[in-house]
Formats: structure tokens, C-alpha cells, sequence
């Protein structure tokens, strides 16, 4: 019984992951464009939940465990938030917010951390709360990290 409950928590887990192409490297940036590359690390806390990516208000993807997207923006003032689509949504850590002020040919990184801050024991169950930050980061910094992610989109 322990070998089936482990197959099917296995299944599930990686069900919740990225499957896309695996990072293959930045792409090159056009003359009227700015790139931004949202990411997310795999971690086992929130891994099987999936948030909603909004660029400027618009829906534009869902960014799973171990997975990035890479979106293309007009120069100018952009607001990123990440967070539930509905109510229905499995993301329950609440919106992370980012803005930034793009500019032709530049490259922006974002990566989501979901960090856990609480551990409570309540009737025979542990309950794990935690936050979700959209952080900036340096070009080389986020390229090591994307090497291991597949695209979410």
C-alpha cells in the first residue's frame, strides 16, 4: 500500500510541474522591444499549485513549479502581478506585485520565491502558511538559475 500511495503522490507531484522545452538560452532582443523572463525554482512548498501571471492587467500565463515565461513589452511602465486567476484557483499565498519601467533592447529578470513563515499543528494535522515575493535579479544571477527550469507556457 505504501508503494501505491508513493506512485500516485510521485504522479502527482510532477504532474504540477513544468513540462516545457527546457531553457536553452536568452533570445535576442528585437530593436523595438524589452524582454522580461518571470521564473519560479522548484520548491516541494507550493509545488502543486500554480499561479496566474498578469502583465499590465492582461492574463499571460501560469507559471508552474521549475518553470519560466518569457514575454515581450513595448517600452514604457509595466505592472507584473502574480496571484489567483479565480476563485477556484489552487494559489492560495496571495498576489506578488512588481513594476518596472522597460526600455528598447533590455533584458528585466523577475523571480517568484513562495517562502514558508508558519507551522501550526492543529486535530492531527500540520498547517504550513507562507508568502509569495516577486523579486528583480541580475542578468547572470537569473541565466544559472533558468539552465535548470522548462517553460511554463
Amino acid at each position: 500500500m505504501k508503494l501505491v500511495s508513493t506512485f500516485f503522490l510521485s504522479l502527482f507531484l510532477i504532474g504540477c510541474a513544468a513540462t516545457g522545452e527546457k531553457y536553452s538560452g536568452l533570445k535576442p532582443p528585437t530593436s523595438s522591444e524589452s524582454q522580461v523572463y518571470i521564473y519560479r525554482p522548484y520548491r516541494f512548498f507550493q509545488g502543486g499549485a500554480w499561479p496566474t501571471v498578469f502583465i499590465n492587467g492582461e492574463e499571460v500565463a501560469t507559471l508552474k513549479n521549475g518553470g519560466y515565461i518569457h514575454y515581450s513589452l513595448p517600452p514604457g511602465n509595466h505592472a507584473i502581478k502574480i496571484g489567483k486567476k479565480r476563485m477556484l484557483s489552487n494559489w492560495s499565498m496571495g498576489d506578488a506585485q512588481a513594476s518596472t519601467n522597460t526600455e528598447i533592447g533590455k533584458r528585466y529578470f523577475y523571480k517568484l520565491l513562495v517562502d514558508p513563515n508558519d507551522v501550526g499543528y492543529i486535530g492531527g494535522m500540520v498547517l504550513v502558511s507562507g508568502r509569495a515575493r516577486l523579486v528583480t535579479v541580475p542578468e547572470d544571477e537569473a541565466v544559472l538559475e533558468l539552465r535548470e527550469l522548462k517553460s511554463s507556457m
